[in-house]
């Protein structure tokens, strides 16, 4: 294994890899960093090859032998950086001394769409956990892919953590306007069903979900824009007690099993 030393902070790829720790630069680079052994094996796994691997010296030891069984025979840029040099790309305190880059795109889901098929809509979702929370789950329920109009940022920091290498197996496309994401499900024959608190919703525990199918979940303070409320073909509601509403990574995660379970049903 051949490592390629980095002993200055000031480094041009120390510098751009330290960058993307902002979300402008993500965007501008379609590179995002991860950190951690455990993820990396995740998005190895799932077929992804990283951009770059940066190692501590502190830690090059002790991950050797898992980067030696793990990484693609061949795989060049290995970096062993000074600790000080290495504190400046982490953004994680008790770092495992490992960072990992991977690039990537918009990712066009499959087209024409699954018969059966179900899908999330994420609107102006803020929280990152709660991203990470919905793309793990969705991977678990075999979601077909997740849309998402602004919020937060699927390749932070926090999502990615959060996600559990799921950012590395679920398809995600954005859009800019819930208005041209309701419009591009019409056009590709996606029922669009919106999770709301609004009186005119069918209860979970009644509603028919066609196939295939698109769950709108918003906002977690405001919930969904009045814009995707009224261009939904359904509303639907999750009855609870004692609270006003769920969090909307708990929401996703309940819908996602119903969707899971009637969509079992309809093919068993």
């Amino acid at each position: 294994m051949e490592w390629i030393p980095i002993t200055s902070r000031q480094n041009p790829l120390i510098k751009k890899v330290s960058g993307l720790k902002e979300k402008k630069n993500r965007t501008a680079e379609n590179s995002f960093p991860v950190e951690g052994a455990t993820i990396l094996k995740e998005a190895l796994q799932a077929g992804k090859v990283p951009e770059a691997v940066f190692v501590s010296a502190g830690s090059a030891e002790k991950l050797e032998p898992l980067l030696r069984a793990c990484l693609p025979e061949g795989f060049s840029a290995l970096y062993k950086t000074e600790d000080f040099v290495f504190e400046k790309i982490t953004s994680e305190k008790g770092s495992e001394g490992i960072l990992s880059v991977f690039s990537y795109s918009e990712t066009d889901l499959p087209l024409p769409f699954d018969k059966g098929g179900f899908y999330l809509a994420l609107e102006n979702v803020q929280d990152p956990g709660n991203i990470g929370a919905v793309l793990r789950s969705a991977a678990a329920f075999g979601c077909g892919g997740v849309f998402l109009c602004g919020g937060a940022d699927p390749y932070g920091p926090k999502a990615v953590r959060a996600s559990m290498g799921a950012v590395f197996r679920m398809p995600v496309r954005f859009f800019e306007t819930s208005t041209a994401l309701l419009a591009f499900l019409k056009e590709n024959g996606i029922f669009s069903v919106a999770a709301t608190l609004s009186s005119q919703a069918v209860s979970i525990k009644e509603i028919q979900f066609p196939d295939p199918v698109c769950v709108w979940i918003g906002n977690e303070g405001q919930g969904l824009s009045e814009s995707a409320v009224a261009g939904a073909d359904s509303l639907c509601i999750i009855p609870i007690e004692n609270m006003e509403s769920l969090n909307a990574a708990a929401a996703a995660a309940i819908f996602l099993w119903e969707l899971k379970k009637k969509t079992g049903e309809r093919n068993g």
